[in-house]
């Protein structure tokens, strides 16, 4: 991952994530399962898994 190569990072990176999910060294701690809706002229965003009400715009 160190490797200024973005190849090289993309290929360690692969086979940390092949490592982990093979050998189920470890596991999430949480899954979200939420789902978040905004109507025609409303946008919302959620930053950081948290839905922030103040990032909730109208936007026509």
């Amino acid at each position: 991952m160190s490797s200024p190569d973005a190849d090289a990072q993309c290929e360690a990176f692969l086979a940390a994530q092949e490592t982990i999910l093979e050998r189920v060294d470890m596991t999430p701690l949480i899954t979200d399962t939420h789902r978040y809706v905004a109507r025609e002229g409303f946008a919302t965003h959620v930053f950081s898994g948290y839905w922030d009400i103040s990032a909730l715009r109208i936007t026509g």
